[in-house]
């Protein structure tokens, strides 16, 4: 019977993300993750210092860690409002994902949910939306990177990312898409 439910539960998942696909270019688009309603938008420039803020509430440590510092000026660099959606929940911005389209592959260049709602497979399915709308686009693997020793490592081995190369604290992870 589990097993059932958790063909179920991927078919109702990949029909949700079907149906936001659609909608895609839309500035914003309602998804569905356990019973709970989240908006998925377009950034602006109102959301800078949300992003910027929930990117450190969750990151410092690990940058200081790994790179010695916080660098505010490197993240306005990398994180360009055109390739970020916000997340929003109720009335509250609850994450953001920044996502790129490469000549070779889509590119996650950040994840970041806040703590509320960790858990609950909001990131799953923000990363199936990313593998469906690089599919979309013609290209046939998503690729990352991230931290070592991050703990998000796991889900995306999970979700079937591989490491193809390392350095001494991050890993280049990849995941090639096949169409169903």
């Amino acid at each position: 019977m589990p097993f059932l439910r958790i063909i179920l539960a991927t078919f109702l998942m990949i029909d949700n993300i079907q149906k936001v696909m659609d909608n895609k270019r839309h500035d914003k688009q309602e998804i569905i993750v356990n019973e709970q309603s989240f908006i998925l938008r377009l950034a602006t420039n109102d959301d800078f210092s949300f992003i910027l803020n929930l990117l450190k509430e969750n990151m410092l440590e690990s940058f200081q860690k790994h790179w010695g510092e916080w660098n505010e000026a490197s993240f306005e660099k990398t994180h360009r409002l055109e390739h970020i959606r916000i997340i929003d929940f109720e009335d509250f911005s609850v994450g953001y994902i920044d996502f790129k389209f490469k000549v070779d592959c889509g590119y996650v260049n950040d994840i970041q949910l806040s703590s509320k709602v960790r858990g609950i497979g909001l990131g799953t399915y923000i990363m199936k939306l990313v593998e469906q709308e690089t599919l979309d686009h013609e290209l046939k693997r998503v690729c990352l990177k991230v931290f070592k020793d991050n703990r998000v490592v796991k889900l995306y081995e999970k979700l079937g990312y591989k490491t193809i190369s390392e350095d001494d604290s991050s890993l280049i992870m990849e995941k090639i898409l096949i169409r169903i």
